[in-house]
Formats: structure tokens, C-alpha cells, sequence
């Protein structure tokens, strides 16, 4: 129940963020790269719906005194989920680092893998990139892209944080380009399921609240709640993969949809053709990963709702 009010808390702020500016925040925004000076375009959207949450004095020192890292740092009580494991038993994340900035709600990209950069090793923020669900970095979107309709989009899913380098929440490094060959990457034994083969240093899914990164601060629909998450490149702070929503809730996840509603959405939601390769974020048309791939789009020409 906490959680669900969690996620309710966050479409409001997402409301009244778009009444007054006319758009949902960008996934991933600021004013600069790093090494450029102000502010970076690494700040989640997550970031920019602090004043409309009662936490303005957060979001004005952060603002005012900007040193990296900072806003990675810091924890906001309504942006974690109750039913999470806590921080590894030491304070420490899985590269031994505090883990004092962690989060469990992140933000939607549809259901292709999206990264920042993919071409380069630093965000842009003159090169805006788009994304076929409702968030993607230097983009900002609203009502008047959310054609599939805003009771059918998803805006909000949530992520477990990983407390061991081999637990749910973790991120296999592979080169799988479709959902069933990243699911292959994971141990599916039974006392082990979601157990990466592989695990790159630095891909913490959770472990940095206001990083606008789609590893730290995004989920894509492709492969299915509580499943695999893969990326495919050498920088997870920059390059795509495939990123799945995931609680400690029994049994699937929490979503909150651009409207505002909050419904819970079973592990066992139809997925579609997960032999496909995902689509790209500048593809149209409709998703190949059925019910599931369908919510994360904002303009696919679906009309599928949960069931």
C-alpha cells in the first residue's frame, strides 16, 4: 500500500509538473555535460519533480551549489519502496561504495533499448534522443505525444535494488539484441534465478537516485517484470540495454500510468514474440512484446490495457 501511494505522490508531481510547464520532465536533462560548468544532462526527471513533492529547499540547494555527484547522494523516504531490501549489510552497494542516494522508481522509455549517448562516451546536450514511451534524455514529451492514450502508457514502474553482485536487480553485460537471448544470460536454476552470468562494475541499478542514465533512473518494456536486465556496451552509464521493472512484491510489479493510476502488473503479463529483436527508439509501429511492450509505448497505435 505504501508503495502504491508512493507511486500515486509521483503522477501527481508529474501532473502539476506538465500544468506548469507544459511537458513531462525529460528522462535525463540539465544544462550541460560534464566538464562544461552548471548544471549536467545528467539529472533524472526524477530530479525535477522534487519542488512539486514539498521538498523545494532540496531541489533549490542542489540547484544553487552544483557539484557532481551530489544529487546522486541524497535519500528522499517517498521514493523508496518499503517491501526493497535494504543496503547490503556493511552501507556499502556492490562496488563497496556508500549507498546512501538509492531509489526504487524509475521511468519509462517504451519498450526499445535506450542509452544517453550510444555513439559517444559523454551526454550531449545538443544531440536531444528520442524514445517510444513517455521519457528519453533532452526530450521532453506530453499529453499531445501520449496518442495510445494516458490511462494506457505507462509513466513510472519501480526496480529492487541488487544487494549482491548476483541477486535481482543486477545487469548481465552481454550482446544480446533481443529479450529471450538477454533472459539466456541468467541462470535460471531454481535457487539461483537471477543470477548474471556475467556483471559489470558500476551497473547498480538503483544505487544513484537522481543519475538520468536509463541503467540508473529508467526500465524499458521488453522483457517481462521481475526478468532479466542486459546491456550490451562498455560504459553503463551511457550506452542502452534492456532494463526490467522489478520489486520484492510477490509476483510482479507497481506501475504508475500517465494518467495517474496505479495498478499492479503480474510477472506473467503476455509478452509477445521475445525472439524479436527489440525495435529501435525511432521505429514506429506497434510493439512485438504484447500486452507488456504495448503499456511502455506512447504512439504505437495500440490499444491493449491490462486485463
Amino acid at each position: 500500500m505504501q508503495c502504491s501511494n508512493n507511486q500515486k505522490q509521483l503522477g501527481i508531481a508529474l501532473h502539476n509538473y506538465h500544468d506548469t510547464f507544459g511537458a513531462f520532465p525529460a528522462r535525463s536533462s540539465g544544462t550541460g555535460a560534464p566538464g562544461t560548468g552548471g548544471e549536467v544532462s545528467r539529472l533524472s526527471g526524477t530530479f525535477f519533480l522534487l519542488p512539486f513533492m514539498e521538498q523545494q529547499a532540496l531541489y533549490d540547494n542542489l540547484r544553487g551549489i552544483f557539484v557532481w555527484n551530489d544529487p546522486f547522494k541524497i535519500r528522499v523516504g517517498a521514493m523508496l519502496c518499503p517491501s526493497d531490501s535494504e543496503i547490503a549489510p556493511d552501507g556499502k552497494d556492490p562496488n563497496g561504495q556508500n549507498a546512501a542516494g538509492v531509489t526504487n522508481y524509475v521511468l519509462c522509455s517504451g519498450d526499445s533499448p535506450v542509452g544517453i549517448c550510444e555513439t559517444t562516451n559523454r551526454p550531449n546536450p545538443a544531440v536531444p534522443r528520442t524514445s517510444r514511451g513517455m521519457f528519453a534524455y533532452m526530450t521532453w514529451y506530453g499529453f499531445r505525444d501520449c496518442t495510445d492514450g494516458s490511462s494506457n502508457t505507462l509513466a513510472f514502474s519501480e526496480l529492487a535494488r541488487g544487494i549482491e553482485k548476483r541477486s535481482l536487480g543486477m545487469v548481465s553485460n552481454t550482446t544480446a539484441t533481443n529479450p529471450a537471448a538477454c533472459t539466456a544470460s541468467i541462470s535460471t536454476s531454481a535457487s539461483n534465478k537471477y543470477s548474471a552470468d556475467s556483471w559489470s562494475s558500476g551497473a547498480n541499478r538503483g544505487f544513484r537516485i537522481f543519475d538520468g542514465s536509463e541503467i540508473f533512473a529508467g526500465f524499458n518494456t521488453i522483457t517481462p517484470p521481475n526478468g532479466a536486465s542486459c546491456f550490451t556496451g562498455t560504459k553503463d552509464h551511457y550506452e542502452p540495454g534492456m532494463f526490467a521493472a522489478s520489486s520484492r512484491h510477490p509476483g510482479g510489479v507497481l506501475g504508475c500510468f500517465t494518467d495517474g493510476s496505479v495498478s499492479f502488473i503480474t510477472e506473467t503479463i503476455n509478452t509477445g514474440d521475445q525472439s524479436t529483436t527489440a525495435p529501435a527508439r525511432d521505429d514506429g509501429g506497434q510493439s512485438p512484446y504484447g500486452v507488456w511492450g504495448a503499456l511502455g509505448t506512447r504512439s504505437g497505435g495500440e490499444s491493449k490495457q491490462l486485463p
